[in-house]
């Protein structure tokens, strides 16, 4: 169970720069054009209709643009997939200059695909080198198959589906005590991985002037915080069970935990808990 629940919490916790759905997608088109190589001509995209309703509103950071084309476009030339959703922290000049050519929408074919995961994406990608396609299902990054043509190249094992569905289960059922316990097990070695969503908290503090100290509610500051991030800042934050807000609240928790607690492995183990409790809300949802 200790695992398990470890795992889940490094999977579902994670670091994005912008809008997920549209990191999501981004990072999708970087692995199809990563696994096939060359230069992209044409992207032909499948979403949900969650995605395809967020690519109309949200920005992408430093492209000023709104539409999943361009995040598409964007992914092809970042090729950077290892970093998951952090990916967009890359972007260059020459990346915004590609990405946003006026070609983009013109050979960028988006179609929706209904009853599948929110966070579904397929993208197929053209290259001078051949075609790529990767396929995103079940959360952000969760890439199921990667393929060059008609050859499957990589694809996730129904065995490890199968154990991420039962790590969710585990943390839904768990009581309080249960998760008192699991928790307590944890070195701070274990859980470091959640300290960069304080760093990245403060960071978008400090870039809306704002502090906890102040007036706000931590409601009210996630609230704000969250418009910055649509809006299509680059600044970071964690994204917990796949809601930004909720991300921005549980780190915003931390920072005021850790006011009154310095041992940073009782803040770390503060933080794992507070996750698992929004990643059980979710699964019950």
């Amino acid at each position: 169970m200790k695992n398990d629940i470890l795992k889940l919490l490094q999977r579902e916790i994670i670091p994005t720069i912008g809008s997920v759905e549209l990191a999501n997608v981004a990072l999708c088109t970087a692995y199809a054009t990563s696994t096939v190589g060359g230069w992209a001509q044409e992207i032909e995209l499948e979403v949900s209709p969650e995605i395809m309703e967020r690519g109309k509103r949200d920005r992408i950071p430093e492209l000023n643009r709104v539409g999943l084309e361009y995040a598409a476009a964007l992914g092809t030339v970042l090729l950077n997939p290892d970093r998951r959703c952090l990916l967009m922290a890359e972007i260059t000049d020459e990346a915004i200059e590609k990405a946003t050519m006026p070609e983009v929408k013109q050979h960028t074919h988006v179609t929706l695909r209904r009853n599948r995961s929110p966070w579904y994406v397929r993208a197929r990608v053209y290259t001078d080198w051949g075609i790529g396609t990767a396929e995103i299902l079940e959360y952000p990054g969760d890439i199921v198959l990667l393929q060059i043509a008609a050859r499957k190249v990589w694809e996730k094992e129904p065995e490890q589906k199968d154990q991420e569905v039962l790590q969710k289960k585990t943390v839904a059922e768990l009581t309080e005590e249960q998760l008192d316990k699991v928790i307590s097990e944890y070195s701070e070695k274990d859980l470091y991985f959640l300290k960069p969503g304080l760093d990245y908290t403060r960071n978008l503090l400090h870039e809306i002037t704002e502090d906890l100290s102040g007036s706000k509610s931590v409601d009210e500051l996630a609230d704000e915080i969250e418009r910055e991030v649509r809006r299509g800042t680059k600044l970071p934050c964690m994204t917990a069970g796949y809601s930004i807000r909720d991300g921005i609240i549980l780190y915003l928790k931390g920072i005021l935990f850790q006011k009154e607690n310095d041992d940073m492995e009782t803040v770390l183990r503060y933080l794992a808990k507070e996750g698992c409790k929004i990643l059980a809300k979710n699964a019950n949802r």
